[in-house]
């Protein structure tokens, strides 16, 4: 859930993060042109394994618009340790070689790391030389302070708070305080719902905190939170209608395969026995029952075609 939901909050606001975890590097870049690469992977030869890197923009610099740097960002569930410097630093390697530009890397913690955004450094040593350093920003939200957020300027800022920690607010208040903020953005409505999936994803009530949360919200002075979150619930409503029709016709289109695929069969090799058409009611997909129907007209028996 992590890295798509980020993602998604990213592609609309990452120069509003930029500004939150780097404000000093953030004030040197032009971020409201930033390019993405929606494609960077890193190859890990002795694994052998392919990493699709989460976010990489290209960025003009404010100064010299001639150049440009990558801002990478990954996004982990849980704070690590050395490892994902080491992680990092390969990563930054590859698009700097493979770019030519230099890389300013960011790993956003959902839970765990240091409060805020740290400064994290690793070194290479061979004995008492000093080989080499690394350096990338570490941003811990779990740790920082919701209330100190709330007051931020950006509107992302509200959308991360929902993520941190709420001081002596109830889950209830918390989530109460964040939708507010977001409520009375100036902001489109597809920026909008971006920022209240994200409370609602990780601030998500039940019991108590949820029958307190609807008593804070009857209290509101204002109805900006209950219409947003109406339109909020409408719109995934929306969604989860469109998916259940698209999913409907795809198990249509099977089961019209299917009746096809058991036509054939029957046709070619006479009545099926039920432990056949068992094997053929588990082939859930329109691809499986294709590759079946492709076969039957040159298979000389039930056996052959594994029936």
């Amino acid at each position: 859930m992590h890295d798509q939901l980020f993602k998604s909050l990213l592609d609309r606001f990452f120069g509003d993060f930029v500004r939150i975890v780097l404000p000093g590097e953030a004030s040197r870049l032009d971020l409201e042109r930033a390019q993405f690469h929606r494609d960077e992977y890193f190859t890990d030869v002795q694994q052998g394994k392919r990493r699709l890197l989460d976010v990489v923009a290209e960025v003009r610099r404010s100064d010299d618009r001639s150049r440009s740097v990558l801002v990478h960002v990954e996004i982990e569930a849980r704070a690590r340790g050395r490892a994902m410097g080491r992680r990092m630093w390969r990563y930054a390697m590859v698009l700097r070689l493979r770019h030519g530009k230099p890389v300013l890397p960011i790993v956003l913690y959902v839970r765990g790391g240091s409060a805020c955004a740290e400064a994290v450094t690793v070194d290479d040593h061979l004995g008492e030389r000093h080989l080499a350093s690394f350096t990338y920003a570490a941003f811990g939200l779990s740790r920082c302070d919701a209330g100190v957020y709330l007051d931020r300027p950006e509107p992302l800022a509200p959308a991360l708070a929902a993520l941190m920690h709420p001081g002596s607010w109830s889950p209830a208040e918390h989530k109460l305080r964040c939708l507010r903020r977001i409520a009375r953005l100036r902001i489109d409505e597809a920026a909008r719902y971006l920022l209240v999936n994200c409370v609602e994803s990780y601030l998500q009530l039940e019991g108590e905190s949820r029958e307190e949360y609807e008593r804070l919200l009857a209290r509101e002075p204002t109805q900006e939170v209950s219409t947003m979150q109406m339109t909020y619930e409408q719109k995934v409503e929306a969604k989860a209608m469109k998916r259940g029709r698209e999913e409907g016709r795809e198990e249509g289109r099977v089961e019209g395969m299917r009746a096809v695929v058991l036509g054939l069969l029957e046709r070619r090799f006479g009545p099926l026995s039920a432990a056949s058409r068992a094997t053929v009611d588990s082939l859930a997909t329109a691809d499986e029952l294709s590759g079946l129907a492709d076969r039957v007209l040159d298979a000389q028996s039930l056996d052959e075609l594994g029936l």
